[in-house]
C-alpha cells in the first residue's frame, strides 16, 4: 500500500514538473516584452535607443469642434461651416454670447453670432496681407493694419489692439471706429523705429475699471495702461536697459476674477502677474526656451525658475480665465491648450497632442489629445463651459468644450 502511494507521489511530481515547463515554453512563445522590461546594454548590437517620456494624456471631457471657418484662408462671410478667416488672432464676447475675432491678415474685425452666422463688424478694403491703413470712421469705411487683441468695457465698446499701427482703437456698439491712442506720425508713413517712446506692435487689451485699458506693448517690452483722454502709464517693464528685460515681449493678457492682470509671451518665464500696483509676479509654471524642447519632460525649467516639474511652456500665445477659478493658457509651437487654476499650479493637458520631440500641428477634431490645432493664439471663455481658440495657422476658430 506505502508503495503505491510512493509511486503516486513520484508520478505527480513528474506531471506537475512537465506543466511547469510547459507554461514557461508556451509564455516565451506568446509573451512580448515592454521596452522599459529590457535592459539593454550600452553598445550592443541592435540596441535601441531609449524612447522619450509618451505624452501627457488630454482631457477625455474636452471636445474640439470647429465653430467658424472652413480653413482655407480668405475673407467671406456667410454660415460658420462656409466662411473664411485668414489669420484670425484676437478674441472676446459680448454680453449676450456673440463672438468678434480680429481677422489680422484681413484687416477686419468679424462677428461670430451663437446661432453661426458669420459677418464683418468693422473694417475695409484691401484684403492683401502685407497692407492695411488707418482710417476711423462708420464700420466698413474705416481701416486698420494687422488688428489683434480685442477687449470689451462695461458700456459695450470694444477694444482692439490695432498692431500694425502700434495703436489703439474703439469700436463702439453700432460699429464706428476711433482712436484712443496713436503715435504722432501714425498717418505719415513714417518707420516703425520712430515709434519707441510710444506703443510698438502692440498685441493685446485687456479692460478694467481700476487699471482702464491695458495694453500688452509688445516690441517695448512692457504693460501699460491708458485713460480716456489717452494719457499712458507704465504698469511693468518700465527699465529697458535690463537683460532680460522684466516683461520680455508680452504678447497676450487677461483679466481674472481676483483683479490681477495675467499676462504670456514668448519671452516670458511662465505666466506673469501684473498687479493694480504694477507688481510684476511669477506663476510656478513651467517654462523651457523653444531650443531647449527635446529636454526631458521632467526637467525644471533650464532658468532655475521655482516651477513644478511637469508640462512645460515653450511659446505661450493665449490666456483667459473662466468663472470657476480656471486659467487656461495656449502654446502655439507646442500646438496645445493647457488647463491650470488661478493660483497657479502645474500645467494640465486640456487639448491638442503635447509632445517635445515633435511638430504635432494639424487639424483635427476630437477628444482631449487626439485634437490638433496650427498655431493656437487668443483664448476667451463663451456661454457655459466653452472655450475659443483662435487657430491662425488653420484660419479659423476652434471651440473647446470641457
Amino acid at each position: 500500500m506505502k508503495r503505491n502511494v510512493s509511486a503516486r507521489l513520484v508520478v505527480g511530481a513528474i506531471l506537475l514538473a512537465l506543466l511547469v515547463v510547459q507554461a514557461v515554453y508556451y509564455r516565451k512563445l506568446l509573451w512580448k516584452p515592454k521596452l522599459s522590461d529590457v535592459a539593454l546594454e550600452e553598445g550592443a548590437a541592435g540596441a535601441m535607443p531609449a524612447m522619450p517620456p509618451p505624452p501627457p494624456v488630454g482631457s477625455a471631457d474636452a471636445r474640439v469642434i470647429t465653430f467658424a471657418g472652413d480653413g482655407t484662408p480668405g475673407c467671406r462671410d456667410g454660415s460658420a461651416g462656409t466662411a473664411r478667416f485668414d489669420g484670425p488672432s484676437g478674441l472676446a464676447v459680448d454680453t449676450t454670447g456673440n463672438l468678434y475675432v480680429s481677422d489680422s491678415r484681413n484687416h477686419r474685425i468679424r462677428i461670430v453670432t451663437q446661432e453661426g452666422k458669420v459677418s464683418t463688424f468693422a473694417g475695409g478694403g484691401p484684403m492683401e496681407r502685407l497692407t492695411g491703413s488707418l482710417r476711423d470712421g462708420a464700420s466698413r469705411d474705416a481701416r486698420f493694419s494687422c488688428p489683434a487683441g480685442l477687449a470689451f468695457d462695461g458700456k459695450g465698446n470694444l477694444y482692439v489692439a490695432d498692431t500694425g499701427n502700434s495703436a489703439i482703437r474703439k469700436v463702439d456698439p453700432k460699429g464706428n471706429v476711433s482712436t484712443v491712442f496713436a503715435p504722432p506720425d501714425a498717418k505719415s508713413g513714417k518707420g516703425l523705429e520712430t515709434l519707441a517712446p510710444q506703443l510698438l506692435l502692440p498685441g493685446d487689451v485687456a479692460f478694467d475699471d481700476t487699471l482702464g485699458i491695458a495694453v500688452a506693448d509688445t516690441a517695448n517690452h512692457r504693460v501699460v495702461s491708458i485713460d480716456g483722454k489717452g494719457g499712458m502709464d507704465t504698469l511693468a517693464g518700465s527699465d529697458p536697459s535690463q537683460n532680460p528685460p522684466e516683461m520680455d515681449s508680452p504678447l497676450a493678457m487677461c483679466i481674472g476674477a481676483n483683479g490681477m492682470l495675467y499676462v504670456v509671451g514668448a519671452g516670458n518665464l511662465g505666466v506673469r502677474l501684473v498687479s493694480a500696483l504694477g507688481t510684476p509676479i511669477s506663476l510656478p509654471t513651467p517654462r523651457v526656451k523653444p531650443g531647449e524642447i527635446i529636454a526631458p519632460v521632467a526637467q525644471v525649467d533650464p532658468e532655475a525658475h521655482p516651477a513644478p516639474k511637469g508640462i512645460r511652456l515653450v511659446n505661450p500665445a493665449g490666456v483667459t480665465t473662466d468663472q470657476r477659478g480656471n486659467l487656461f493658457v495656449s502654446d502655439s509651437v507646442m500646438q496645445c491648450v493647457y488647463a491650470t487654476t488661478l493660483s497657479g499650479i502645474a500645467l494640465e493637458l486640456l487639448a491638442g497632442a503635447h509632445h517635445e520631440h515633435a511638430d504635432m500641428a494639424g487639424y483635427v477634431n476630437g477628444n482631449g489629445a487626439e485634437a490638433r490645432f496650427n498655431r493656437p493664439g487668443a483664448l476667451v471663455c463663451g456661454p457655459g463651459r466653452k472655450l475659443y481658440v483662435a487657430d491662425f495657422g488653420n484660419n479659423c476658430v476652434r471651440m473647446i468644450e470641457y
